[in-house]
């Protein structure tokens, strides 16, 4: 087997990557897209997937799939996270899904998230060392440590990126108090979770959308460019100078701002300030930008594990 195709459907974004092995320990990605479909609308709130968006949903897995067949994948995994973990009508949108597409979504567990953002963020940054990883997603935020490529403990907190934005930012651009409730939201979830309980490791890698995002904000790039980010280090004040720029605008400049992906534009607020309180409370000074992660993870326990 040379090439896989992973397909992860999470709270806000429907995200795809294909790679191909081409030596015995390494992977190359030869194709990478995002739909953002927001499946995890509401779910936070009502425990509920709404049709709507599972139909949309369904149109962009028909065309994902046609990708991995033209892009010749010899095997195409699909998962689910936390929106799927969260609502009640999983199985019949397992289902329909199914049904519309003849693709099997595995839910992951926490840990089998956990664990396969680690090796992303292990394996394709060529990490020796302790690390500590976090992945903060639409519906929830994981934070896993180890050493080399074994994730060794972890946490994942019911608090991700379109989850806080509903329950706790209402204006628009978000007031001083919205602001400090979403800080302490998350702080209470640290402390519930025993984050400072966590073995400690000096360096600390960010995966997912947020982080990416905010290097790609914090460069100014005009477009999404994997190789002018990846493996790019954020100071804590770097984070807090991109967050401070995008609180102080409407969601539509902020759309502007983001117009590579404007349509994170009104939930990366939220997910800054997960990475910013966990650089605060963990005491990490800066944090390494990975494009690898939960997509990659996977296809290398396929592929190399």
């Amino acid at each position: 087997m040379k090439r896989c195709s992973v397909i992860d459907i999470g709270t806000n974004s429907i995200l795809y990557l294909t790679v191909e092995k081409k030596n015995r320990n390494r992977l190359y990605p030869v194709s990478q897209k995002l739909y953002n479909v927001r499946l995890g609308k509401g779910v936070e709130k009502n425990r509920y997937i709404e049709n709507g968006v599972v139909d949309r949903c369904i149109e962009v897995l028909k065309e994902l799939k046609k990708t991995a067949q033209n892009q010749k994948a010899d095997k195409l995994i699909v998962v689910g996270t936390e929106v799927f973990r969260k609502a009640e009508n999983k199985k019949t949108i397992i289902n329909k899904i199914r049904n519309k597409t003849g693709l099997n979504v595995h839910v992951l567990s926490e840990k089998e998230e956990a664990e396969a953002s680690y090796a992303g963020a292990v394996k394709g940054n060529n990490i020796k060392e302790k690390c500590c990883v976090v992945d903060v997603g639409g519906g929830s935020s994981e934070i896993i440590c180890g050493h080399k490529s074994e994730a060794e403990t972890f946490i994942s907190i019911p608090a991700g990126a379109v989850g806080l934005t509903e329950e706790c930012i209402q204006s628009d651009p978000p007031g001083t108090q919205e602001i400090s409730n979403l800080e302490n939201r998350i702080e209470i979830e640290l402390q519930k979770h025993s984050f400072l309980r966590l073995p400690k490791s000096n360096r600390l890698i960010g995966v997912g959308g947020t982080i990416t995002t905010a290097a790609a904000v914090y460069f100014n790039l005009k477009q999404y460019d994997s190789e002018k980010i990846q493996g790019k280090e954020l100071s804590i004040s770097d984070i807090d100078s991109v967050l401070k720029r995008l609180c102080q605008v409407t969601l539509l400049k902020r759309k502007k701002i983001l117009r590579f992906d404007p349509e994170r534009a009104d939930i990366i607020i939220a997910g800054m300030i997960i990475v910013k309180m966990i650089m605060k409370k963990g005491e990490y000074s800066s944090i390494v930008v990975s494009d690898f992660g939960l997509r990659y993870g996977l296809a290398v326990k396929e592929l190399i594990s």
